[in-house]
């Protein structure tokens, strides 16, 4: 494959421009040395007509001298051409006035010989062929005045005089012309010598790029294409048309807009979708210039892998977003659900077992659990749900997500299950696996509304996008689904079902409980041609080592009344409920509404026995730092952490695996009063309620 010829060309056109601009130069300079030598000579005329006593001689060698001077000086100026026609064209001229002045032939054919001599060396093209006409014009004139009036011929000495002349002035001319002119072929020599040095750069340039480079003449044939078209799309594009090259439908039209912009002369940039030589759809960056050639040059680069990550990152952002969103509503909604819970149970125990209030108050507490499992959800989704992880083989577990599968899709759908024994350890919640395997059953029933097939199937990974994995693929018959709602899919609330079905809740949390153990999802589906859901869970490589727990505490053995509960939570009405339910118990309650005011209580303490605080405190710092720092003052403080929210999961989770007590909001009032006293040693109340265990 030859490299751009009309870049070349176009190199080659500047090269002689530049050739030319030089010899002009050489050709002033010979201008101006002639002048001035001529001038110099014409002196021998002026001495001999003094000698003689003969006025012709003098006026002619004045004149030749004057001429002269003023021709050097003007070639000195620039107007080498001028100052070369002024040169030539004297002798030629002052030859045929001197024969037709004096009637002798003299060393008028020297004269004309000179001006020709002269031309050569200063003029070049029409001025030339002007000086070379111009001389044998002279020569005709002689011959003809000769003929008709008879023209003395000068003895031998005065022509061998006149010679002598002619050979010295020629001999001043070949120097100086040879002088410069070898200056000029050095020149030449280098400028060849760069030039072959950058085309042989340029050469290996095109050969060896991973851009597709190409030259795109005016009816947009490509005449050049670099190696790298056939590494990437296939083909060698040379001779073909470059918006079939370059893009495929329908994005040629976008392509051929570029190209009239760059025919215009102004240079364009767009991405184009163009499928590789492997089969593969890939985006390609073409940027189009006008080049001095009057061609376009067109280099596209390949920025699908950029693009896909550029992508992700914006992806991944806005999910982000949205979890740190949906993990504050969470928040602040699980308070609220705290209260009604709390409060609607005090009230159901506070009447009568066959009141008609205690059907509402039931009607409240169902409604505050459906609401807690949207929190939940949400939690799920944003990743700041608290969940302490450990090391689970995975397939009984699978097995066992698989058969609850079996019984939400129905009897319409049939599952294909291909579950191995021998699939590698994850890190995974008690409860994790399940929410993946239910919510993406449930979301491929819907999607198969008359029946159909779902498989899940998986298998261990060696090296997977995140490395050593347990791949789990879960694919459906359904409906498929479109690009647009792929965009969309693991939004929280995004759903395509009917207003009332459904929460849009179930992919955004199988997506957050897949980044919240290390995966990575993606989906695959297009209309009509079914949904597959591949999910990553990275391989657990070592046994998880036991956390040391504290030591359980010896049963108390004084009053709870002399036992110090420090209760901290943002939320006044929470805070209130928390102190007036431990209270109850007999306990001595203080409490704080941020770490600052909890730090000041404790300060006053000689002893702490009990911490009960909120995970997600106002400030930058929490309630597991409050924690760390008031253990540091008292270590033998018990840890109770109340909340659905946590800013940095990990570090809450590490904590409860430290011996931490955990109760999820919305709490019942028996699940807070069960782990303090279960945190200090004590018999348990009876009824605990609806206490959450950690996770």
């Amino acid at each position: 494959m030859q490299p751009p010829t009309s870049a070349a060309g176009g190199g080659a056109t500047s090269f002689i421009s530049q050739v030319r601009s030089v010899d002009a130069a050489r050709r002033q300079r010979v201008a101006t040395l002639l002048g001035w030598c001529i001038g110099g000579s014409s002196s021998a005329l002026v001495l001999q007509g003094l000698f003689l006593r003969d006025l012709a001689p003098v006026l002619a060698g004045l004149a030749f001298a004057i001429t002269s001077f003023t021709a050097a000086e003007i070639a000195r100026r620039g107007r080498g051409v001028v100052a070369g026609l002024m040169l030539s064209a004297l002798p030629c001229l002052g030859s045929v006035i001197a024969v037709a002045a004096s009637g002798e032939l003299g060393g008028a054919p020297f004269a004309g010989v000179l001006g020709i001599i002269v031309a050569l060396a200063t003029l070049e093209g029409r001025a030339l062929r002007f000086v070379l006409g111009l001389a044998l014009g002279c020569a005709f004139l002689i011959l003809a005045i000769g003929h008709q009036g008879g023209v003395t011929v000068p003895p031998p000495a005065q022509l061998l005089a006149s010679g002598f002349s002619l050979v010295a002035m020629s001999a001043v001319v070949a120097f100086v012309h040879a002088r410069t002119f070898n200056a000029l072929l050095e020149k030449v020599a280098a400028e060849q010598a760069h030039a072959a040095e950058a085309e042989d750069r340029y050469r290996a340039i095109a050969l060896n790029t991973q851009d597709l480079v190409a030259l795109i003449d005016a009816p947009g044939v490509v005449r050049y294409a670099s190696a790298s078209f056939v590494r990437v799309l296939g083909f060698d594009a040379s001779g073909m048309q470059a918006t079939k090259v370059f893009a495929d439908e329908p994005d040629a039209s976008a392509f051929d807009t570029l190209l009239t912009l760059a025919r215009a002369g102004q240079a364009a940039r767009s991405d184009v979708r163009r499928k590789r030589a492997d089969g593969t759809a890939g985006r390609f960056e073409c940027a189009l210039s006008p080049t001095a050639a009057g061609e376009v040059l067109c280099v596209a680069r390949d920025v699908t892998a950029e693009r896909g990550m550029a992508l992700e990152l914006e992806q991944s952002r806005k999910m982000e977003a949205l979890g740190r969103f949906a993990g504050s509503i969470a928040h602040d909604f699980n308070n609220l659900l705290s209260v009604m819970r709390t409060c609607s149970t005090l009230a159901a125990e506070a009447i009568a077992p066959d009141s008609p209030a205690r059907a509402e108050l039931n009607d409240v507490q169902e409604a505050v659990s459906r609401a807690s499992g949207l929190t939940s959800q949400l939690l799920s989704f944003s990743r700041r749900d608290v969940v302490v992880a450990a090391r689970v083989e995975l397939g009984p577990p699978l097995q066992r997500a698989a058969e609850l599968a079996r019984r939400l899709l129905g009897a319409s759908i049939k599952l294909e299950a291909e579950i191995p024994a021998d699939l590698w350890a994850v890190l995974t919640g008690p409860s994790q696996l399940d929410q993946i395997v239910m919510n993406l059953a449930a979301n491929a029933r819907d999607a198969m509304p008359s029946g159909g097939t779902l498989r899940l199937v998986a298998h261990n990974e060696p090296q997977s996008p995140i490395g050593e994995a347990v791949l789990l693929s879960i694919s459906d018959s359904g409906m498929g689904m479109s690009a647009e709602t792929r965009a969309h899919l693991f939004e929280p609330f995004f759903t395509t079902k009917p207003v009332g079905i459904g929460t849009g809740l179930g992919l955004a949390t199988v997506f957050g409980v897949v980044k919240a153990l290390g995966g990575q999802i993606e989906v695959h589906s297009e209309p009509s041609q079914g949904t597959e859901f591949r999910i990553w869970l990275p391989r657990a490589l070592e046994r998880a080592t036991p956390v040391p727990v504290q030591a359980p505490r010896a049963p108390l053995r004084r009053s709870t009344s002399h036992v110090t509960v420090l209760v901290v939570d943002d939320d006044a009405d929470v805070r209130g409920l928390m102190v007036r339910l431990i209270s109850s118990e007999g306990f001595q309650v203080i409490s704080a509404a941020d770490t600052e005011q909890a730090l000041v209580q404790a300060s006053r303490l000689a002893e702490l026995p009990v911490l009960v605080t909120d995970v997600h405190l106002p400030g930058s710092e929490g309630g597991v730092w409050l924690a760390k720092r008031l253990l540091d003052r008292f270590p033998s403080m018990r840890v109770v952490l109340v909340s659905g929210f946590a800013p940095d999961p990990q570090a809450t989770a590490r904590l409860i695996g430290e011996g931490a007590r955990f109760v999820q909001k919305p709490f019942s009032p028996g699940a807070l009063v069960f782990a303090v006293r279960e945190s200090l040693g004590l018999t348990p109340t009876p009824n605990p309620g609806a206490m959450t265990a950690p996770g």
